[in-house]
């Protein structure tokens, strides 16, 4: 399919569009009118009469052709813009399709952060931010009404954050065996073991480095989260050597949340539990996923729902203040009553957060073959969602952050539930750029929000990657001090 792009500069936002109804089509933008595509789209902007230009999409797909037009100022902002071209091509889609995307022309990652720009920024009232999601940008309103649940769940922790404040993310990219799904950056230990103990030991070094960085700039330590990867499958001395490098670095007088990815309860050991209760580890994920032996094994998942129960169970006598469960809708061969019965299940066990996630299928996973089938099909994805959600609000849980993964099916969010007094501050703060937080290992991306800018510093990708460029990762960090501290760039130690 021809997607034209011409007088405007919205190109990559007119192909997220037209991806939400044809998710397997390869586009080609074309910025000159010479395409000969059968089937096109057309989106264009160009000057009118007087103080009025004129904006313009045809839909010319499989016998169906129908063109809308629009005046709109001349001195309209981009913003404007692109919303109200946005706007008319989704809905010549929705005609042509007969799909109805329930986000509607909100393809960003953190839609939740729009509520909190309206809400804070230009004064507006809850009502008017749900006409204003659903009238401008077409978000359906059940979507309207979560997203606005969310952003009032999450208020009060946002307002209540520093500048000079800060959260620890540690990446541990290791995994028993990978999950078909998956697309992040995870080794298998069967396959690379021996670059634990190296990776480990760098992972500590770094995680100091970052400690003489926030004693520098004077930053209090708010939150710690260690995830994956799976982080217990590293062994209980492997795990207590990185927790004792955290103390040691840092103080964690403040600390009020500290995490642990447990994701896959076939790692879960009595032993390993303790270690992390001793160092104060009073949040724990357990992600199950599916309760469906059948489910599990399609995935990859080495474990079935007995070892989910056993790993509760352990981790509610080792007496976890917190405990996280996950559960993905739309997973290969997962029916609706399969997945209503995960839920109810996960419900069973009482967890103080449940996180629902919708299937992503990107080309980097083992499904890489079936992505444009996935994304096509499964279509009761979306109503395990509507199930999820309305089942858990009967159960007081609350929505507290939402966020979207571009290759979702149906453009579907991933949700976080919480019973009252126990949201995660570490996932909110992740979904806004106003908390700084340094992250250590492979793959980790930290967000500097205390200067002026916000500012990103990337580390390299893969463990081997990682401890290969060591020196480098520390370099990058080390560039914080460059105005104040030149010295500080290459540390000695280093």
């Amino acid at each position: 399919m021809t997607l034209g792009v011409f007088g405007h500069d919205f190109a990559y936002e007119m192909e997220c569009i037209v991806r939400l109804f044809f998710p397997g089509n390869k586009i080609i933008i074309v910025n000159q009118n010479n395409f000969t595509d059968n089937d096109f789209v057309v989106t264009q902007v160009y000057p009118g009469v007087g103080d009025k230009q004129t904006i313009a999409v045809r839909v010319r797909i499989d016998g169906f052709d129908r063109t809308l037009e629009a005046g709109v100022s001349a001195v309209a902002s981009g913003e404007l813009l692109e919303r109200k071209l946005g706007a008319m091509l989704f809905n010549l889609l929705v005609e042509k399709t007969g799909k109805r995307p329930q986000w509607g022309i909100l393809t960003g990652i953190r839609p939740v952060r729009l509520c909190d720009k309206w809400s804070c920024d230009d004064g507006l009232s809850d009502e008017e931010i749900f006409m204003k999601l659903t009238n401008d940008y077409l978000v359906s309103p059940k979507k309207a009404e979560l997203c606005l649940k969310t952003y009032k769940s999450q208020a009060k922790i946002l307002k209540g954050n520093t500048k000079d404040s800060f959260s620890l993310y540690i990446s541990v990219p290791f995994c028993p065996a990978r999950c078909l799904y998956c697309s992040f950056v995870s080794y298998t230990v069967e396959k690379d073991a021996r670059l634990v103990p190296e990776y480990v030991r760098l992972l500590c070094e770094e995680i100091a480095y970052i400690g003489e960085i926030a004693k520098d700039f004077k930053l209090i330590l708010k939150t710690v989260y260690i995830g994956g990867g799976t982080p217990t499958i590293l062994s209980p001395s492997q795990l207590e050597e990185i927790f004792r490098s955290i103390e040691a670095s840092f103080d964690m007088s403040g600390v009020t949340e500290y995490t642990v990815e447990a994701g896959r309860p076939d790692t879960v050991t009595v032993e390993k539990l303790s270690v992390m209760r001793a160092f104060g580890v009073n949040r724990i994920s357990i992600n199950p996923q599916s309760m469906n032996a059948g489910v599990l094994k399609a995935i990859g998942r080495r474990h079935g729902p007995e070892e989910i129960h056993a790993a509760m169970e352990l981790s509610k006598q080792a007496g976890f203040p917190c405990i996280n469960m996950d559960v993905i809708a739309g997973l290969p061969s997962e029916t609706m009553q399969g997945f209503t019965e995960s839920i109810e299940k996960v419900i069973g066990f009482t967890p103080q957060n449940i996180t629902v996630h919708t299937l992503t299928v990107k080309r980097s996973s083992n499904m890489r073959g079936d992505v444009d089938a996935f994304l096509s099909a499964n279509l009761e994805t979306g109503a395990m969602l509507d199930y999820a959600i309305a089942r858990l609000a009967k159960r007081a849980y609350l929505p507290y952050y939402l966020y979207k993964q571009k290759a979702a099916v149906q453009n579907l969010e991933n949700i976080g539930f919480s019973i009252p007094g126990f949201l995660s501050a570490y996932n909110i703060y992740s979904m806004h750029d106003t908390h700084t937080i340094f992250a250590a290992g492979a793959g980790a991306v930290s967000k500097i929000c205390f200067n002026e800018s916000i500012d990103r510093i990337f580390n390299y990708k893969y463990p081997s990657e990682y401890i290969k460029n060591f020196k480098d990762v520390i370099k990058r960090k080390g560039a914080l001090y460059a105005t104040n501290h030149p010295e500080k760039i290459y540390p000695a130690s280093y």
